[in-house]
């Protein structure tokens, strides 16, 4: 019997995915703790445009 290879998401798209996390949560951070929060909301919605990047990256690429 083989063994079953499991093959795993690439780092790249790990990093992309925790950039865009990472941008969001300043995004919501600049929202929280402004007067306008206008600037916050344009970054968040960056962040997860990142993160959504690299999660669609890794399933087009991996399945």
């Amino acid at each position: 019997m083989k063994p079953v290879v499991t093959e795993q998401t690439s780092k790249r798209y790990k990093g992309r995915m925790l950039i865009g996390a990472v941008i969001a949560c300043v995004g919501v951070v600049m929202m929280v703790g402004s007067e306008t929060p206008f600037n916050g909301a344009l970054v968040l919605v960056a962040g997860i445009a990142v993160y959504a990047w690299g999660r669609f990256s890794a399933w087009w690429n991996n399945g």
